[in-house]
């Protein structure tokens, strides 16, 4: 009896892993993080890591489809061609801050474009820094979008999976679109 009860609560907890499409993130993930926190002096701790892959996806898709208002309409569009989000967000332990946050984007760039990034936003207000990537297939396809953000104690990081040319292509209008890196 026991063992029929435990086999139970084993196939809920694994099918609710799967149908939510909700899991920890992956290696690649772990490596961007790697990456950027590898130039932060002082420690960070995980608030948040959380990854939605196709299922969970779906399940956004569904919840918006019987919505017809424009902006929704084309939110379902880009939705479509998304394929895994990871997140990722991380407090600050000490009270240090970063002394000088151009440098830390500039080493972060360098290490992300040895990793095939592509950087195509930056933007440094004070002590706040954004910076937004994209990561081009051996086909020059988009399929990857990075974005870093970093703001006194907390930093926030973001990798989104899909096929970001159509996204873009149905967001601008157009039937095809082809962009070069």
């Amino acid at each position: 009896m026991k063992s029929n009860k435990l086999l139970i609560v084993i196939t809920i907890a694994v099918s609710s892993y799967f149908f939510t499409g909700c899991f920890g993130v992956d290696a690649k993930f772990y490596k961007i993080k790697k990456s950027v926190m590898n130039h932060i002096p002082e420690s960070y701790y995980t608030d948040v890591e959380l990854g939605i892959g196709s299922v969970g996806l779906s399940l956004a898709k569904i919840a918006i489809k019987f919505n017809n208002d424009h902006d929704v309409r084309e939110a379902r569009k880009v939705l479509s061609e998304i394929t895994k989000v990871q997140v990722g967000v991380y407090k600050q332990n000490g009270s240090d801050k970063i002394k000088n946050i151009r440098t830390f984007l500039n080493e972060v760039a360098s290490d992300l474009y040895n990793e095939g990034w592509v950087n195509i936003v930056k933007n440094i207000d004070r002590d706040e820094m954004t910076s937004i990537y994209l990561r081009p297939n051996a086909g020059n396809e988009i399929r990857e979008l990075l974005v870093i953000n970093f703001e006194r104690d907390e930093l926030v990081i973001a990798n989104v999976e899909g096929n970001f040319s159509q996204a873009l292509a149905s967001v601008i209008g157009s039937e095809k679109m082809h962009i070069e890196m």
